[in-house]
């Protein structure tokens, strides 16, 4: 799937628009998820706001040049996906 079909179905699924914490219009969060796949990135990793919670997400660059999004299903797997995004911060 494109860069594009990940936001728009991500944001689809969000709470009011409400991701990483804040309210985005969707073009907004479009283009800050496009720069962050500007330079070499290869994931991108943030919070969505879901009728159950807040749940972290991750867009990844596939090797084909795809991409594709990732929203674990159990609190164990989100938990996991924290550690992901901590061991990335150093």
């Amino acid at each position: 799937m494109t860069l594009r079909d990940c936001t728009s179905q991500i944001f689809k699924l969000s709470v009011a628009g409400y991701i990483n914490g804040e309210k985005f219009i969707y073009n907004r969060f479009d283009k800050m998820v496009r720069a962050m796949f500007g330079g070499d990135a290869k994931k991108y990793i943030g919070e969505i706001c879901l009728p159950d919670g807040r749940w972290w997400f991750k867009i990844f660059r596939l090797k084909n040049g795809e991409y594709d999004y990732y929203i674990p299903e159990t609190k164990e797997q989100n938990a996991i996906l924290a550690k992901e995004l901590t061991l990335n911060k150093n």
